[in-house]
């Protein structure tokens, strides 16, 4: 079963090192004896989690040499959440090999705050309440009891511990 360091792995053992430096990606070929003209490398931008231009190239890059890739999407001048530019290796088939992802220089615009939140107890519970929405911790057991948004409860039952240790 996969691990949290299973993402730091493939990441570690992936055969593209990538670096944004302005406005061009400057990408590295690590393989020892393949060419790039075998693969794809995808590239796609988002801006407030919304695609807004994505491009497939197929480079002819020698083992271990570098190049230069001119970022050409248009870009906004200002976002509320921040603007990616996703690098993505495959296969021509589609597999995915290797993946990176690097910010974009993009001014993110200041958010005004909502509401402040509202922390309330009672006798069986810590309640966390905001503008649409509630927690409710039980302080017996100091698990999630119910999270309700919008009048909606999201839970279909309580949270509770399930810790397993081998024999």
């Amino acid at each position: 079963s996969l691990k949290p360091g299973s993402w730091n792995i493939r990441q570690v053992y992936a055969p593209i090192r990538a670096v944004l430096d302005g406005k061009a990606l400057s990408i590295t070929n690590d393989y020892d004896f393949t060419d790039f003209a075998e693969k794809q490398l995808v590239l796609t931008y988002t801006c407030d989690g919304k695609e807004i231009h994505s491009e497939i190239l197929n480079v002819a890059l020698p083992p271990h040499g570098t190049m230069e890739l001119p970022l050409t999407a248009q870009l906004p001048d200002s976002c509320r959440l921040g603007c990616f530019v996703n690098l993505t290796l495959t296969e021509k088939d589609g597999t995915e090999l290797a993946t990176r992802q690097f910010a974009l220089p993009v001014p993110v615009e200041k958010q005004a705050s909502g509401a402040p939140l509202q922390l309330t107890e009672n006798k069986t519970h810590i309640l966390a309440q905001g503008d649409g929405f509630c927690y409710a911790v039980s302080k017996l057991y100091g698990h999630v009891d119910s999270i309700t948004v919008a009048g909606k409860e999201q839970l279909a039952e309580p949270m509770r511990w399930t810790v397993w240790r081998a024999p």
